[in-house]
């Protein structure tokens, strides 16, 4: 097994080319005709390989959405518009994974020249959006916890609405929307709404009386030179162990509070960057200090590799335990796998880890209602307490599924991102439309977590709801780990 992963490793790495943007055109828009051509190669791959497209939204459904956005091609558009409209369409199938990325070149273009943009960070709080902050820093007329009501004559309401329909999610999980929202705002903004010289705000001053505003784009590339002119000089080089600590403190943490009795562990990603000596040291920590309760952060945790969330949940799962009761995909082959990236290694993967059952679908046997034994060394069997929010997904979710319910965990926060009952995922390689090149994704495995649990669309619901509000974004305290000291105290 290890064997066959390199050799995929080597053709994935391998396989990486140049591309060639010198004569790119962000303005360039696309004719009807090649338009429809992508969109179309691009619903016959979903409706023959998507092994969720009707898990949550019946085929009739789903053919309505089809048809009705392949009418709304009745000029040319330019790469963003099309690309929303492609995400507009698929995010009704409620596939998180499912999702749209701007073609290559196009992102080598955003990344390249720091374009102009909307200058303020703004928090989706039910139907509010909440000031976080301002990237124009001697502005100081908003304040953080500020309450934008309108944007250019949007009220924050329709904003919000607006960027959620480009946005999938896991079923009707719309904390997962709203934390993407959050984490980049003006990256979904810009991409809606489009970029202006100026913008009309209205928002709630600190009196509570509604005020209007104008304030100018952020220019990132300007700002960037101003910063380099006064501090390259100042700023010592990192050397190599820096960097490597700094990038396993951004993978995972851990820490002991001696004062509230409370191990926390920051678990940011299940990514490749976290390794399982982490882990094993931070348990080992644990158990020498005697600590019997720990909180687990899986708030930042956007998912990963399954293996690392099984790893860590054999530390925590009181006995032997399955992670998921089924994982399949409809086919052994990619339906027009010429448009796939790196089409090869998925196939390969394809044809050796799933074997046809009797339900006609292909299962991967490497994880499917396996049984795993929890760890017999440095095995916790404290108090635990998981974090959890909007950004908590794919694995992440999955490892907060498989622990919800033992009677020594306590799920605190907000319901996940990730799906509860299950997902879409495990592999999910990019279909690259042969015409506009957008890239979007394609999960090839349905993946059910539980078949006991209720399949409702909602991802892991905490079992104590901790809610950010604006006084305590204000006061840039955490209400979550607050609650969870609180309890620490109350069972002690």
């Amino acid at each position: 097994m290890k064997n066959f992963y390199f050799i995929l490793l080597i053709i994935f790495l391998t396989s990486c080319g140049v591309n060639n943007h010198t004569s790119f055109s962000p303005k360039r828009k696309f004719s009807v005709q090649k338009m429809q051509e992508d969109y179309s190669i691009l619903r016959n791959i979903y409706e023959k390989s998507h092994p969720g497209i009707y898990w949550y939204t019946s085929k009739d459904s789903m053919d309505y959405f089809f048809d009705s956005g392949y009418t709304k091609i009745k000029d040319s558009m330019t790469e963003p518009e099309f690309k929303n409209l492609l995400s507009q369409t698929i995010q009704h199938i409620k596939c998180g994974h499912s999702s749209t990325k701007y073609s290559r070149k196009y992102d080598y273009h955003l990344f390249n020249n720091r374009l102009p943009q909307f200058p303020l960070q703004l928090k989706v709080l039910n139907d509010s959006l909440v000031m976080l902050f301002n990237a124009h820093r001697k502005d100081s007329l908003f304040y953080r916890g500020a309450i934008i009501t309108s944007i250019n004559g949007y009220k924050a309401k329709k904003i919000i609405d607006t960027l959620c329909s480009v946005i999938s999610t896991d079923g009707v999980s719309l904390n997962f929307k709203y934390q993407q929202i959050t984490n980049n705002f003006p990256y979904y903004y810009s991409g809606v709404f489009g970029v202006q010289k100026d913008y009309t705000i209205k928002y709630i001053t600190k009196e509570g009386i509604e005020s209007t505003t104008t304030i100018k784009a952020y220019k990132p590339a300007e700002d960037s030179l101003r910063r380099i002119g006064i501090t390259a000089s100042l700023i010592p080089k990192k050397t190599k162990k820096q960097v490597r600590q700094e990038k396993r403190l951004q993978t995972f943490s851990a820490s002991i509070d001696t004062f509230n009795k409370l191990a926390i562990l920051n678990v940011n990603t299940f990514g490749s960057n976290l390794k399982r000596r982490f882990i094993k040291r931070a348990f080992k920590q644990i158990k020498n200090s005697g600590i019997q309760h720990i909180a687990i952060d899986l708030r930042l945790n956007g998912g990963g590799l399954i293996n690392k969330s099984i790893y860590l949940a054999r530390y925590l799962k009181n006995s032997p335990f399955r992670f998921m009761d089924s994982v399949v995909a409809v086919n052994n082959k990619l339906t027009s796998g010429k448009y796939i990236h790196h089409r090869f290694v998925y196939t390969v993967g394809l044809w050796f880890l799933t074997k046809k059952g009797r339900d006609g679908n292909y299962h991967f046997r490497l994880f499917e209602n396996r049984l795993y034994s929890p760890k017999k060394q440095n095995f916790f069997k404290g108090k635990i307490y998981l974090l959890t929010g909007g950004n908590t997904f794919s694995a992440a979710s999955l490892f907060a599924s498989s622990l919800k319910g033992q009677a020594n965990v306590v799920v605190v926060g907000e319901e996940t991102g990730g799906g509860y009952y299950g997902n879409n995922g495990v592999f999910i390689p990019d279909i690259v439309l042969p015409n506009t090149h957008i890239r979007v994704r394609l999960p090839l495995f349905r993946v059910v977590n539980n078949k006991s649990f209720t399949k409702d669309g909602h991802g892991v619901k905490p079992d104590i709801e901790v809610m950010p509000t604006v006084q305590t974004i204000m006061r840039n305290i955490d209400p979550k780990m607050e609650k969870i000291r609180e309890l620490v105290k109350q069972n002690q």
